[in-house]
């Protein structure tokens, strides 16, 4: 016989013998052995998961010391995060209190700053600051502005931010509550 036929014949017995034994344990009749039906018994009271099946709760103590290991590394990375914001934060301040005045260069570049924080890519985004200061000395710019609550101010510091272009190439944000409530943002430039 050659050998596609007999791979064929091979291919047609497993077949056969699939369905001929399906629902078949060896060496017990169908009837002794059925198959589950979940939906055949009626549920009665409240439903309960075993641990770790799903229901939030890791499943054993190795499992519950590496979600922790987790939860305390993300914490750490959170604390290093804001402790290295606070860091660009005070650099970015001392770089531009450590600055001189460049009187020209300076007064034209608040102006081209008002006109972005006044111009139309900020009233699209439709948000408002209460009061806005802006400072330029030879290369850094201070803005200063109060806002209400931290979304207002997240949402006027990301209209800003995407209206600036070319006005400056990098730029730190810090936000603190102010004293009488609202947001304080705090926005030190590299304009030149």
């Amino acid at each position: 016989m050659p050998v596609p036929a007999l791979g064929a014949l091979l291919v047609v017995a497993v077949i056969v013998g699939a369905l001929f034994l399906k629902d078949r344990s060896i060496g017990t009749p169908p009837a002794a052995n059925p198959a589950p039906n979940p939906m055949a018994a009626p549920v009665s009271g409240p439903a309960t998961y075993p641990q770790g099946s799903g229901n939030g709760a890791p499943s054993s103590p190795a499992a519950r010391q590496a979600v922790a290991r987790i939860i305390a590394s993300r914490e750490q990375a959170q604390t290093d995060q804001s402790r290295e914001a606070t860091n660009h934060s005070l650099a970015a301040g001392k770089a531009y209190a450590g600055e001189r005045r460049d009187s020209a260069w300076a007064a034209a570049k608040e102006q081209e700053l008002q006109a972005i924080a006044g111009g139309a890519g900020m009233k699209a985004a439709g948000v408002e600051v209460n009061g806005l200061s802006m400072h330029c000395k030879r290369t850094l710019c201070e803005i200063i502005g109060a806002f209400p609550d931290q979304r207002t101010a997240d949402e006027w510091v990301l209209a800003y931010m995407a209206s600036l272009g070319n006005a400056a190439s990098s730029s730190v944000v810090s936000r603190e509550r102010a004293p009488a409530g609202g947001t304080k943002v705090r926005i030190v430039s590299r304009a030149r």
